[in-house]
């Protein structure tokens, strides 16, 4: 026979679940200069380990942590001495994460953002009697930022060379969505002749690669 609990253990076992509950929090971690996302997981590493931690998440978008662990355990202020162990700069608080800054492009350079993170048709862009790089990056990409150093460079060595990137946020965005479905990293381009027409893909960096698809491209009538 199964008998009803009484009214004063359930009382009791409502106190336990709710004494737990309140020392749990959540505190946010914001990181800052790096550039790459997978920087972060030396800090999930130092974190996830620490006695009253129970899970460590990370935001690539905004550069965040979020610590759920037990108050009474570890305080918010510890937790970021310890993700300061890594080497990179922590802030306690949301709202204050940020990557190394991007590449700056020479100031006369034909670069322009079409999309960060919005649809956009990739044919509309290419620039007729030029040759047209569109460059899908994101702020947490290493490789994105050595493309751009190169592309900085043929953009002061070419005078027919126009570059439009796309910021792709994080891979669920709408333009991510539209163009990037079978894409399995970052960064990712695609490269129109002065004819307008496309003459090639790319799905990653190497800057030879790139290269031979700009110098085809620029082969190509306008």
């Amino acid at each position: 026979m199964t008998h009803r609990p009484t009214r004063s253990l359930f009382t009791a076992t409502l106190l336990v679940v709710l004494s737990a509950c309140a020392s749990t929090r959540t505190t946010v971690i914001s990181i800052q200069d790096i550039d790459c996302v997978s920087c972060s997981a030396s800090v999930v590493k130092e974190l996830q380990p620490v006695p009253g931690v129970k899970k460590v998440t990370f935001n690539r978008q905004t550069a965040e942590f979020s610590v759920i662990h037990d108050a009474d355990a570890i305080t918010p202020e510890a937790l970021v001495a310890k993700a300061a162990e890594v080497g990179w700069p922590v802030v306690l608080g949301g709202g204050q994460g940020r990557y190394a800054p991007q590449h700056v492009f020479p100031k006369d350079a034909d670069v322009r953002w079409v999309s960060r993170g919005e649809r956009v048709e990739l044919a509309s862009l290419a620039v007729p009697g030029r040759v047209t790089v569109v460059d899908f990056g994101a702020a947490w990409c290493r490789p994105c930022r050595k493309a751009d150093k190169a592309l900085g460079g043929w953009l002061a060595e070419m005078g027919d060379l126009s570059v439009r990137k796309i910021d792709i946020l994080d891979w669920d965005s709408d333009v991510a969505q539209q163009h990037l479905t079978d894409v399995k990293q970052l960064p990712y381009f695609v490269v129109y002749g002065k004819d307008s027409k496309e003459v090639g893909r790319l799905d990653g960096f190497t800057e030879a690669g790139l290269r031979t698809l700009v110098d085809q491209a620029a082969g190509t009538s306008p």
